[in-house]
């Protein structure tokens, strides 16, 4: 880091990860949405209401674990500390070299 606050290198956020979080989130709501399909063909509504409910916690879970991440993502820039519980080689992953 320079001294005057502005990072020497100008990194750029990597897509790999957004798509590889993006592919975590669509696994977890295919339980859900396997329900709702199966519900909906056979007319049973309890497994309609079970895949929604399921889909809506896969999106609340998804959502909460990349607020997570950007949070340690903005630590580790900001401070140039790894937070515990995350790699270095995790958080240098998600910047690119312009």
């Amino acid at each position: 880091q320079a001294e005057d606050g502005i990072r020497d290198r100008s990194p750029s956020r990597g897509l790999g990860d957004v798509y590889k979080r993006q592919l975590f989130s669509f696994a977890l709501a295919i339980p859900g949405i396997l329900l709702v399909v199966l519900g909906s063909s056979s007319g049973i509504w309890a497994l309609i209401v079970i895949g929604v409910l399921a889909v809506m916690f896969a999106a609340v879970l998804s959502a909460a674990l990349n607020g997570i991440f950007q949070t340690a993502l903005y630590l580790y820039v900001t401070t140039g500390e790894t937070p515990a519980g995350f790699g270095e080689q995790q958080l240098t992953a998600s910047f690119n070299q312009k």
